[in-house]
């Protein structure tokens, strides 16, 4: 067995704590925000549309997120700097765009339908 060096065992470690804190967070505003918008859209179409709005931009921000941690976690070894900044930065980004596109959607795409 080959023996890891301290700065590749703290590389790793950031690597993994990166994943559980984007897996959960993913797991928390995808899961719960769905089941959300779900229990206000059985009331009505307007407030599902409404809580939609307000889960999307953190459950796409999640997701980015987690895509960046997987990314940084195999593809930019060795670089902390890029495994921490790199998920916080699609974080943001995901989140911009799909609250963007949601609300693009709900207001010109989904009228028409």
């Amino acid at each position: 067995m080959a023996d890891t060096t301290p700065d590749e065992a703290r590389e790793k470690k950031i690597g993994y704590l990166n994943l559980a804190i984007w897996g959960g967070l993913t797991f928390l505003f995808c899961c719960i925000g769905s089941a959300v918008v779900g229990v206000a859209g059985a009331d009505s179409e307007s407030a599902g549309v409404q809580a939609t709005y307000l889960a999307a931009g953190p459950a796409c921000c999640s997701v980015s997120g987690l895509l960046g941690a997987v990314l940084g976690m195999f593809a930019f070894a060795g670089k902390t700097g890029l495994r921490v900044g790199l998920p916080i930065a699609l974080g943001v980004l995901g989140g911009l765009f799909g609250g963007i596109g949601t609300v693009v959607f709900f207001e010109a795409i989904f009228p028409s339908l």
